[in-house]
Parts: structure tokens; sequence; C-alpha cells
């Protein structure tokens, strides 16, 4: 799929590619809402096909217009919530890859709001997996680098920010969270 989308925005179908992956991701995008509404308690074969769309997006975000980004990055960030899902990979993997091709000025807004769906995931847990909190992290240094032209705003997340990452480092203790620890002194470096 990556090579017909790379091959399609070459051949000046860039805007038709757009649409195409656009059209998809609203097709399938209600039922990922419902499957994260509903705390995983919908079925497995809709819980694949929510995965697979949202991991077909990764591939296919660096050939969507900046539009097309824009649009998917403000609906996906609504799917993050402070409970660990089948699909939290998913959306954090997706979060990171249209955050990697976004302009901050694209997305400032919506930082704001992910930012503190971030903090409420970052809360230790012990159910939430180790890598989907170091994801939450990177993603949360992305948005954060993002913010580094916005005093006022990037002054606004710092504190709530700095609060995660010292209730994550009190609360893990073991040899396993050494490198997550490691990982979120650099968030900040």
């Amino acid at each position: 799929m990556e090579k017909l989308f790379a091959h399609l925005k070459q051949c000046v179908c860039g805007k038709k590619v757009s649409n195409a992956a656009i059209g998809m991701f609203d097709k399938h995008i209600a039922s990922v809402k419902n499957h994260v509404n509903l705390n995983s308690d919908a079925s497995e074969g809709k819980e694949m096909e929510a995965a697979n769309m949202l991991s077909a997006m990764v591939v296919v975000v660096p050939y969507l217009s900046k539009k097309a980004m824009k649009t998917v990055f403000s609906e996906v960030y609504q799917l993050l919530t402070p409970c660990f899902s089948p699909l939290t990979r998913h959306v954090l993997k997706l979060m990171e890859t249209l955050l990697d091709h976004l302009k901050a000025e694209n997305v400032e807004s919506d930082l704001v709001n992910l930012i503190p769906l971030l903090l409420a995931y970052l809360n230790y847990d012990e159910k939430k997996p180790d890598d989907t909190i170091v994801a939450a992290l990177k993603l949360m240094k992305n948005c954060l680098a993002k913010l580094v032209g916005r005093p006022n705003l990037w002054m606004e997340v710092l504190p709530s920010a700095f609060e995660a990452v010292s209730g994550l480092c009190i609360y893990s203790f073991t040899c396993q969270h050494f490198n997550m620890i490691m990982l979120l002194l650099r968030v900040f470096s």
C-alpha cells in the first residue's frame, strides 16, 4: 500500500490520494470510536478492523495533504482514553506519525487538548503495558517540542507534564522500569 500511495502521489494525484485515504478513514472511524467508547466490549472482528484501519493510516500519513493530516489528527487524538485498550498502541503510533509530519501551527489547538489526555493516560496503573507508557511519553515529548515557540502554552502544560513524570518515577521502582525512567528524564532535556 505504501508503494502504491507513493507512486500515485508522484503521478500528480496527491489530492485524490488524500481524498481516498480520508474516505477510508471516515468510513471506519465511527467503528473505532464505538470500540473505544465500549471499553473493549466489542467483538474481536470489529477490534481487528479498527486496528487495521489505524495501522493503514500510519503507512499512508506521509502521502496525505497537510489538510488531510490535520483532519485525521483532530479525530484520532480524541480516541485516547485514560484506560488501556487493545487500540491504544495503534492510536499512539498514528498520533506520533502525524505529529512528525505536521507543523506546530497546524495542530496547536489540538495539542492543548491532547496533552491533558496524555497526562490522564500516564497516571500510574500496573495494568498498562510499559510500551504504551513509553509511547505516550515520546508523544508527550513531541507535543512539548511543538510548543517550544509558544511560551504561554508551554508554561501552561509544563507543570502538569512534570507532575506526571515525577509520579511515574515515584511508583516505578523495579529494574524493569529503569529504562522507562531514563526515558522520562530525557523527555525534558
